[in-house]
């Protein structure tokens, strides 16, 4: 009796095991099939005319509203000067090794402190744009504007929060006078712009400067003391060429806004034309500076920082009135960053810092 219970208790256990792995057959198949079928609906689609187009645009909105029109993409190309100055004044110094040594000893807090004013003041100034011009509500009740809005409000409160703990991590009253007396002067901006006919750009630029060499200054107070007079004269007419380049491809874009708001920028006042002609002299001038200086400091002529010269007069005349306004933003911004770019591409093919 015992025997034959034990046989079929043994056999009851294989038809369960064979039926275990019939349905575990089964399912994988009907999965295959599944998987199968979606990527060929997949195929289907992305074969469908246009589809890959529609793609593409798709994506690109997604970049343009969590990139670009939250600020991200605008503080992130700003703060980039930061670590170019603390860069060249490591090479200024006489500090050797090799490109990545170099990035590796860097100080990034004045960086990150940067990017995070910068998104701050940027997010802040469009959310209040945003609600001065939405009287009766129609930007609100729009779903992608809400969106906007939203990340926007997001973005704000926490760069602000960010930007306070950095400050209070530095444990340095330099620092916080610093940056606070940077936002000092971007309130008087705001302020001062309706009344400061054709210094928008030049005042604007000078803040960019400003926060340039004092970001990481104010966390290295010896960084520029071994830097010659020359050397920081040439990266200050770079960094004044782009932030002025930028600032008054972006007064071109808005010539119509700025004459309604009253504000007499440029290209506003003088024209396009007239006002093109003066950009060219600026960055001539900045190009001059960076030559003379250069020569009567004995330094090298840095092809680098002259092919960012290059890239701010092309860019004078890519931009124009017709070219949709997010490629200002997509395109114009980055210049922004191409001083460290130009410094980190020369570094690597083996010019020195």
């Amino acid at each position: 009796m015992r025997s034959s219970r034990s046989s079929s208790a043994v056999v009851s256990g294989g038809a369960d095991t064979g039926r275990l792995r019939t349905e575990q057959l089964l399912y994988h198949k009907h999965s295959r099939r599944v998987v199968d079928s979606v990527q060929q609906e997949a195929l289907a689609t992305m074969a469908r005319p246009g589809a890959l187009t529609r793609m593409a645009k798709g994506t690109y909105q997604v970049f343009l509203e969590v990139f670009v029109y939250s600020s991200l993409w605008m503080a992130f190309s700003l703060a980039g000067l930061v670590p170019f100055v603390q860069l060249s004044c490591a090479g200024g110094l006489g500090a050797t090794g090799s490109l990545s040594t170099a990035l590796h000893a860097l100080d990034w807090r004045p960086f990150w402190t940067g990017v995070l004013e910068s998104l701050a003041v940027y997010t802040l100034d469009h959310v209040r744009d945003g609600r001065m011009h939405d009287d009766n509500g129609q930007i609100r009740k729009s779903g992608i504007n809400r969106f906007r809005l939203a990340l926007l409000l997001v973005l704000c409160v926490s760069a602000m929060v960010g930007f306070l703990g950095c400050l209070a991590a530095a444990r340095s009253a330099r620092v916080v006078l610093t940056f606070m007396a940077h936002l000092a002067l971007c309130v008087g901006y705001v302020k001062l712009k309706p009344r400061m006919p054709y210094m928008k750009a030049a005042y604007v630029s000078l803040l960019v400067v400003f926060l340039a060499f004092a970001a990481p200054t104010a966390y290295a107070p010896t960084l520029l003391s071994g830097v010659g007079v020359s050397a920081l004269l040439r990266m200050g007419a770079v960094i004044f060429c782009v932030a002025f380049t930028v600032e008054h491809l972006q007064d071109l874009r808005d010539v119509v806004e700025d004459r309604k708001a009253g504000v007499v920028t440029l290209p506003s006042g003088l024209g396009r034309h007239r006002a093109g002609q003066l950009l060219l002299i600026v960055q001539v001038a900045c190009v001059l500076l960076h030559v003379l200086s250069g020569t009567l400091g004995r330094l090298p002529l840095r092809p680098d920082m002259l092919a960012v010269y290059a890239l701010c007069i092309l860019g004078s005349r890519a931009f124009g009135p017709k070219m949709p306004r997010s490629l200002f933003q997509v395109g114009l911004e980055p210049l922004y960053a191409t001083p460290l770019a130009a410094l980190m591409l020369g570094a690597a093919l083996g010019s020195p810092l």
